[in-house]
């Protein structure tokens, strides 16, 4: 079933165009990432779907029914979606209770004597919080304000739950670890989520789908795998992760670029004689010896970017106009800065053919 469905979405702030012909779903349970870089319209996109913004043009539904659009606009106290802004917004004067009881005040006439008590209590079993009942805002940690607000976005029960870079004010440490707690708290009470995010590892490790977004379009709609490997240009991949993308042609099946013959990972891959963009990632590319079979190109490592798990190096090709490549290695077995090394891919991402 549908959760969220957005049809011909337009919104403009004066003579600045920010969201355009936006269209795309989010099923019932599911986390959906908005990614994209800053002016792209992803907290504008939030905002209309919580009613926070009118729409300019096309429709917003929620569980079918439509709340903006077609003559309608259902206010966003009457959509009953839980909103996670930023910086969590917790009322400083209230202790954690308080704060989550907070979100159920709206409806509170048709809700059973009770049922307020025991909403709270299961919220703070779902989110760890018990035990932490009387505590104020100021006497939690950053990733315990993050859960009461998560707990409050919970409380009323609609399912649907919008967070808009919830995580960006947290150290990198914590920001990891509360990635995994989020998506187990969103698991286990069966929300619909939506998350806005520049981040590329948090929306390919904690949603379910990803909705790229570039100056107010979208780019790809797609689950992190296949946003990942299968990019459906060149923009999105040079967006999310790290992208060699290299120029060759096809020639017998393969492309032929700089790097030598790179095999091509591809359903239909382009005529021969095709001239064509390839993407390499960093990983699919490895060290060999100097006196390996096949292809292979060689060049001098012009950078080493150490990151403790792996090192990615910018390798500056031999024989061709100023090329470089990203390669990424485990620490213990990369060269140095200066360094001849020869290099093989083992498979292109994705290739496009050029004009």
């Amino acid at each position: 079933m549908t959760a969220i469905e957005v049809n011909g979405l337009e919104k403009s702030f004066g003579e600045r165009h920010v969201l355009r012909q936006l269209s795309f779903s989010v099923p019932e349970g599911s986390l959906t990432a908005i990614l994209g870089p800053s002016g792209s319209g992803k907290t504008t996109l939030l905002r209309t779907i919580a009613g926070l913004e009118r729409a300019d043009g096309g429709t917003v539904a929620l569980g079918g029914r439509v709340v903006d659009g077609s003559g309608v606009f259902v206010p966003p106290e009457r959509r009953l979606i839980g909103y996670v802004p930023q910086e969590g917004a917790l009322f400083p004067h209230l202790n954690v209770v308080s704060n989550i009881a907070f979100g159920l005040e709206h409806g509170r006439r048709w809700r059973r004597p009770g049922a307020d008590d025991e909403r709270v209590r299961e919220l703070l079993d779902v989110t760890g919080l018990t035990g932490l009942e009387r505590r104020l805002p100021h006497q939690l940690s950053g990733g315990e304000r993050q859960r009461v607000a998560l707990a409050r976005a919970l409380a009323p029960s609609s399912g649907i739950v919008l967070l808009d870079e919830p995580l960006s004010s947290l150290d990198a440490e914590l920001r990891t670890s509360l990635r995994l707690e989020l998506v187990d708290v969103l698991r286990r009470s069966s929300a619909t989520a939506v998350l806005v995010t520049h981040d590329q590892d948090e929306a390919l490790s904690m949603s379910d789908s990803i909705v790229l977004l570039r100056q107010g379009t979208i780019v790809q709609q797609a689950g992190p795998v296949e946003l990942y490997g299968r990019p459906a240009t060149p923009e999105a991949a040079r967006f999310v992760g790290y992208s060699n993308l290299l120029r060759g042609r096809i020639e017998r099946g393969a492309a032929r670029c700089s790097l030598g013959w790179v095999r091509l990972d591809l359903a239909d891959v382009p005529p021969d004689g095709t001239a064509v963009e390839i993407l390499v990632r960093p990983e699919q590319i490895r060290l060999v010896d100097a006196g390996a079979n096949g292809s292979a190109a060689d060049g001098v490592v012009a950078r080493r970017d150490f990151h403790g798990h792996d090192v990615l190096l910018r390798v500056r090709l031999d024989g061709g106009p100023g090329e470089d490549v990203i390669v990424r290695l485990r620490g213990p077995e990369a060269p140095g800065v200066g360094q001849h090394v020869r290099l093989q891919a083992d498979a292109a991402a994705a290739a496009w053919p050029l004009p």
